[in-house]
């Protein structure tokens, strides 16, 4: 009844009133962890959301449209420009991103224009930025004598050390007197990544042979294409290309997705007829010749190595003046290429094993039954 109702209601007070410390802890922890619940919602919403970008390209009057993670950063999206356009970062001017960002902004972060934000990027003038000249009027410093001396050694000291960093990097990649394939192959890779840097191709370390080996012959499901780096210092594309071609991370995917790539330095007599040679025992005269044909200005090149049934051949010869953009069509075109070959060589394989079966089969049937009768006259008899 209403008193019993009453009775039950005191003592519930009574209770909270005792115990009002371990009521106010237990909502402390339900706020807590109610808080920190929707934190978790608001950030999986967030990593899950995206923004999409309308990037135009006054150089080419075109424009890109990109659909990007919330958590993407600015640089990230300079990169996939340049993959896009061809534009080095470093060469980018943008215009529409709000005021203040950086490159390690994150989009989400940045208030962005919704359904999509208008972005419009162009190449600056490669022309050289000239550093002030500074006059320093010595009548008017307090320096002596001695400490111009003092400064004049520390400069000889730095000049040293500029000097042997410049040699160092002006060095072939492959000196002159590399003992074989093995040894060139190393100092190739250790030079090519001192000089442009940990973004750079995985270059197989070893002979060209056991290149051709590890892409070509293996069996058709495992086989990948070959690709050899033809470098030359004396090339006024050498730089440009390995640094904005080769080190683009959509090549660099490409690469490690597809091929085997080798390098090797021509620059030296002694290092490019060491491998005309070993081209020429691997590969055949053909491959050797195309080669040798190979002007400077043409330099560096890719070769595209492939093989096909029982045939290992030269599928493409790319030169190096040409721009990101028609360099990875060249390559995604062998891919495909090389894909459907390698697709007809898996069907007649399992063809041939398929008939193989059939005859092992129809030879053990046709023995159990020559058997069958012999043991039937056997026991006629």
């Amino acid at each position: 009844g209403p008193l019993h109702k009453s009775r039950k209601y005191s003592l519930l007070q009574e209770i909270y009133s005792r115990n009002s410390f371990v009521v106010a802890f237990l909502k402390f922890l339900y706020l807590m962890f109610s808080h920190q619940e929707n934190v978790m919602e608001i950030d999986e919403d967030s990593n899950q959301a995206t923004h999409v970008l309308k990037i135009y390209d006054e150089s080419k009057n075109k424009e890109y449209r990109l659909s990007l993670p919330g958590h993407t950063t600015v640089a990230q999206v300079k990169r996939d420009t340049y993959t896009l356009t061809g534009i080095p970062v470093l060469r980018q001017i943008w215009c529409g991103w709000p005021d203040l960002v950086r490159d390690n902004s994150i989009l989400e972060h940045l208030g962005l224009d919704e359904p999509f934000h208008c972005l419009t990027v162009s190449s600056e003038n490669s022309e050289a930025v000239l550093a002030p000249t500074v006059y320093i009027d010595l009548a008017e410093t307090d320096s002596s004598h001695e400490d111009f001396e003092d400064a004049a050694e520390n400069f000889a000291v730095d000049d040293e050390m500029f000097a042997a960093s410049s040699s160092n990097r002006n060095s072939p990649l492959i000196p002159n007197d590399v003992e074989d394939e093995t040894a060139g192959s190393v100092h190739f890779i250790d030079g090519f990544t001192y000089r442009y840097g940990e973004n750079t191709p995985n270059f197989f370390p070893g002979p060209l042979e056991d290149a051709i080996n590890e892409a070509c012959m293996k069996p058709a499901k495992e086989r990948r294409m070959l690709g050899i780096y033809l470098h030359h210092d004396g090339s006024v594309l050498t730089n440009v290309f390995c640094t904005e071609v080769l080190g683009s991370e959509s090549v660099l995917q490409m690469f490690t997705n597809n091929f085997v790539l080798w390098g090797w330095d021509l620059t030296n007599t002694e290092n490019r007829n060491m491998f005309l040679a070993s081209a020429l025992k691997s590969l055949g005269g053909p491959v050797a010749d195309t080669v040798r044909k190979i002007t400077v200005t043409e330099l560096p090149a890719l070769l595209i190595i492939v093989r096909s049934r029982s045939n290992t051949e030269l599928f493409n010869v790319i030169n190096g003046n040409i721009g990101i953009n028609e360099f990875m069509t060249l390559l995604i075109h062998a891919v495909d290429v090389h894909a459907q070959m390698l697709e007809t060589e898996i069907k007649e394989d399992e063809l041939r094993a398929a008939r193989e079966r059939i005859k092992i089969r129809t030879r053990s049937s046709v023995s159990t039954i020559f058997t069958g009768r012999s043991s039937q006259r056997g026991s006629q008899t």
